[in-house]
């Protein structure tokens, strides 16, 4: 029997991956190869590349293995976006704070890291939410501090960064600007905008007395604060994903991260 001429049908995936199959032309039939040729998309090299760049070989390989949620979740294309921003911005050298925990570079990318992975052991044990969600909400929660602290080469220590980004309009902005920052790349739930922008819980700066009040009297300020902590409240009651972020991020400040 002999073998005709070898077609090649490429197909892409969503996530822009490329799949070759060989088929062959036998006497009008066409007999496919059972041989499947898988070729990686730029948008995986591409992550790849800034996976690679993490130093720290066992955050590098816990990172990694969460960023794979994030691409069942949103794609190669749109993730790959999305770390290169982080990655051209400091997200990965930058500390999780100036002095309250991991104030070193990478600090808070090793926060990141174990938000994810503690809202995820809530919820396998809790429900809520899924691994996907958890994933993306707890790596990037804090993208908002990527450009906060610079480096105080007189002090040897972080300080607060006076040129921040040009998204920046509030520098009391936290969990807001960490969705306004994901939403530009990553069309996110409302559940993980939710759980983002109230990540801080009761420490939310908007529930607590404003640090330059301006020509607000004490009636309004009052005001203000019962206003947003009944918009916190209802947003709990609402999505569970909230409390499970909020929980996560004290877990791993207040004890995976304390000395």
């Amino acid at each position: 029997m002999k073998y005709g001429n070898v077609i090649n049908s490429v197909n892409v995936s969503t996530n822009g991956n490329v799949s070759i199959v060989q088929s062959f032309v036998c006497s009008g039939d066409t007999v496919e190869n059972n041989v499947r040729v898988e070729r990686k998309s730029a948008f995986d090299a591409r992550i790849e590349d800034v996976v690679e760049q993490i130093t720290n070989d066992d955050l590098r390989t816990r990172f990694n293995a969460l960023v794979q949620h994030v691409i069942d979740r949103f794609g190669a294309m749109r993730t790959a976006n999305f770390l290169s921003y982080l990655h051209e911005n400091g997200f990965f050298d930058a500390p999780a704070s100036t002095r309250w925990h991991l104030a070193y570079s990478g600090g808070l990318l090793e926060h990141s890291v174990n938000v994810a992975e503690q809202m995820i052991k809530l919820a396998v044990n809790y429900g809520g939410a899924s691994v996907e969600s958890c994933a993306v909400i707890g790596l990037f929660h804090d993208v908002c501090k990527m450009d906060a602290y610079v480096y105080d080469d007189v002090t040897d220590k972080f300080k607060w960064n006076k040129n921040r980004l040009a998204d920046v309009t509030n520098d009391s902005e936290h969990g807001e600007l960490s969705v306004k920052r994901i939403s530009a790349f990553l069309p996110l739930s409302d559940a993980e905008k939710a759980a983002i922008e109230w990540h801080m819980g009761l420490y939310d700066w908007r529930l607590n007395p404003p640090r330059n009040a301006g020509d607000m009297t004490s009636e309004d300020i009052l005001d203000n604060i019962k206003a947003m902590h009944k918009r916190y409240e209802d947003t709990c009651n609402q999505y569970s994903t909230v409390k499970l972020a909020h929980i996560a991020d004290m877990i791993a400040s207040q004890l995976v991260e304390k000395d």
